[in-house]
């Protein structure tokens, strides 16, 4: 009997082994990648597409229209812009950021002003057909893919003016003018780095251009001109992208 109990308690356990065993076994987990680390160090290449207008306001310099230092006639010029930038930041200390950039941009802004006093109604057509930026910029790494940034800098603005009337003769006297000017930018915005060597942008910049004599040519009285004082500034609303290429190096290792 005893020998018979033994026998059936050997052949459980030696059936039971692998089960067993394989509850030993202890499981293997693969470590996960570590995500990527962002540095905002390196340069870029990118565009950018926006709305802008710029308030014009025109001061005989001449009595052309009327009393010398007479205002006549003020308005905006608003349109579309679009164009590219390039640039080069530097992370340190290790949230904060500085950089340079240079923007250019092709300008489709246009408006008019109606010239008082004037028989039939005479007025200025104006437009901004380029404008460009050169500006550094300071920002901070707020999270390890958003900066928010200030910048300051030298704005270069093309305008172009001409008058029309509502009348049969001012036909055959085109007076125009153009001029380039150079003022003080303001901006700031945001930027929002998405991929390793690609970010997103939205900014606001102010273009303080002050005033300017600007000469007006009548193209059909011999060579006649009159000037105008002429004083505008420029805001502009920019969305973009930008391409960043690797630098390769070890980036900073910022605290949030």
């Amino acid at each position: 009997m005893k020998h018979w109990l033994w026998t059936v308690c050997v052949s459980a356990i030696v059936a039971s082994g692998p089960a067993f065993a394989s509850d030993l076994v202890v499981p293997t987990h693969k470590t996960p990648l570590p995500p990527p680390v962002f540095t905002w160090t390196g340069c870029y290449l990118g565009g950018n597409l926006g709305a802008a207008w710029a308030g014009k306001r025109f001061t005989d310099e001449s009595g052309e229209f009327g009393a010398i230092g007479t205002n006549v006639g003020s308005n905006t010029a608003t349109g579309v812009v679009t164009g590219g930038q390039a640039g080069c930041d530097y992370q340190f200390a290790p949230n904060w950021l500085i950089g340079a950039q240079a923007m250019g941009d092709w300008a489709r802004l246009h408006g008019s002003a109606t010239i008082p006093n004037t028989f039939g109604g005479d007025f200025f057509k104006f437009g901004i057909d380029s404008f460009a930026t050169a500006t550094g910029r300071i920002g901070y790494i707020v999270d390890p893919t958003i900066l928010i940034y200030a910048k300051v800098g030298v704005g270069f603005v093309r305008s172009n003016y001409s008058t029309s009337c509502n009348y049969g003769y001012c036909a055959s006297f085109a007076e125009s003018a153009n001029d380039s000017r150079v003022g003080l930018d303001i901006g700031g915005g945001l930027e929002y780095k998405f991929a390793q060597n690609w970010s997103v942008f939205a900014e606001y910049d102010h273009v303080f251009l002050g005033s300017k004599n600007t000469t007006f040519i009548i193209a059909d009285a011999g060579g006649s001109t009159y000037v105008e004082r002429i004083a505008q500034d420029v805001d502009k609303m920019l969305i973009g992208v930008n391409y960043r290429f690797d630098t390769g190096g070890a980036p900073v290792s910022a605290k949030y």
